[in-house]
């Protein structure tokens, strides 16, 4: 199984934003109301895929606009900035 390199910085396009580098499509979600859980996630489509996976929940921080996230064991950080947004390890 191929690891899955989410850093770098990805681009709005329509609803969805794209890495031109790793190819990889990402799409945030907002859920209803929840007791249990985020209100947003990120679901995230491979170069080769057309089905959305889910990515991580987006974990708010004291930052506006800055998220921890998660994904098989790796922990990220997610800055949504106008029509980008950019994934870092923490």
């Amino acid at each position: 199984m191929t690891k899955l390199d989410f850093v770098g910085d990805y681009t709005k396009d329509g609803g969805r934003y794209y890495s031109e580098e790793s190819k990889t499509k990402l799409i945030v979600g907002h859920r209803k109301d929840s007791s249990t859980k985020t209100k947003d996630f990120i679901l995230f489509v491979g170069e080769n895929k057309t089905r959305p996976q889910f990515f991580s929940s987006l974990f708010p921080t004291t930052t506006e606009n800055i998220f921890k996230a998660d994904f098989q064991g790796i922990n990220y950080e997610v800055k949504l900035s106008g029509g980008n947004l950019t994934i870092s390890e923490r």
